[in-house]
């Protein structure tokens, strides 16, 4: 147990972040206790384990409609770690569980993903007031079909349960944007135009965008130059005219690894504008650069799966054990294995 607990992971994971939503959680409970306050009747929080990244609450986004379609509870919200990009769609609170006050108001909690920390939840919020993962493959639904996960499976099978147990009629792969979806993100006050992040002397010249974000926290998950040049000749083979846009997140690694692959792919393409935004953009800001591209390009990462989401043409290199498989929902998706 403490072997999982101390291991290094991803940063959106670190022990110190676990330990200040526990130590929270017990504050909290403490409070609540003292004040005599008293649950919500018919209420209902679903919670996305810390654990989980960007990518694995979109492939996981239907549990929230599961939930609402239900009809089980008056009162839905959603508690998550990563940035929730999906919520658009819905009109439920959205609690960040760095800051899990009033969570104890709410008279059921849902845990769609098995995690290490729901056990901490488990005990501390009641474990009679929880339904689904722990911290084993198996759901604790009251019934005799109990689904154990096959971790060979699409990440979003995982939500099977749920779907029989609350009597989900519709798919429970994660909902694909259309084009009315991304015309409604265009006019929001704050939409940056991609246009706006490119230089003057080009703005009035139309062109094919290409959006990159090829890095992964694990080194060995990283594809190779030689593979992210030849994905991108193949890509804009058919564009008269294309430039690319480099994303990524304001991390020490990252930075240092996309100023290192802006400068090679500047002497491999140099009649193409390369735009290298990484620290630069908050997520949002990220997807919405993303909607307005040709093509998408990226490793198996965060990004990869809000491309996914938005439904463009994107091509996802996968460097390592894991099966593509399991991340893909996306009919404009193409994956490629290359270990």
């Amino acid at each position: 147990m403490l072997k999982k607990i101390f291991r290094k992971r991803r940063a959106d994971v670190s022990l110190l972040k676990f330990s200040k939503i526990i130590f929270s959680l017990i504050f909290e409970k403490f409070l609540w206790r003292m004040k005599g306050s008293h649950t919500i009747k018919r209420s209902c929080l679903i919670i996305f384990p810390p654990s989980l990244g960007l990518g694995d609450l979109i492939i996981l986004s239907r549990i929230v409609e599961i939930i609402n379609s239900s009809n089980k509870y008056d009162y839905v919200s959603v508690g998550h770690f990563a940035p929730y990009l999906q919520k658009r769609f819905h009109q439920n609170e959205f609690i960040n569980l760095q800051n899990i006050e009033g969570i104890f108001k709410f008279e059921n909690f849902i845990f769609p993903s098995p995690s290490f920390l729901n056990l901490f939840f488990y005990y501390l919020l009641g474990k009679e007031k929880i339904i689904g993962y722990l911290n084993k493959p198996y759901v604790n639904f009251k019934d005799k079909n109990n689904y154990i996960i096959d971790y060979y499976d699409p990440y979003y099978f995982r939500l099977i349960p749920f779907k029989n147990y609350f009597r989900y009629p519709k798919e429970i792969i994660p909902f694909i944007w259309g084009e009315k979806e991304r015309k409604e993100l265009k006019l929001e006050k704050d939409f940056i135009d991609i246009r706006q992040v490119i230089p003057d002397k080009i703005k009035n010249i139309k062109f094919d965008y290409l959006v990159l974000s090829t890095y992964n926290f694990y080194h060995k998950f990283r594809p190779s130059i030689e593979i992210i040049i030849d994905e991108i000749i193949k890509i804009t083979s058919s564009y008269e005219k294309f430039h690319i846009l480099i994303l990524g997140a304001n991390a020490k690694k990252e930075l240092l690894y996309n100023k290192n692959l802006e400068s090679i792919l500047k002497k491999h393409f140099k009649k193409t504008e390369i735009v290298n935004l990484t620290g630069m953009l908050n997520i949002k800001n990220s997807l919405e650069l993303i909607s307005q591209s040709s093509h998408y390009l990226g490793a198996n990462n965060g990004l990869a799966n809000v491309a996914q989401m938005i439904g463009i043409k994107s091509t996802l290199i996968f460097n390592g054990p894991e099966d593509p498989d399991k991340r893909k929902f996306s009919k404009f998706a193409k994956f490629k294995r290359v270990n």
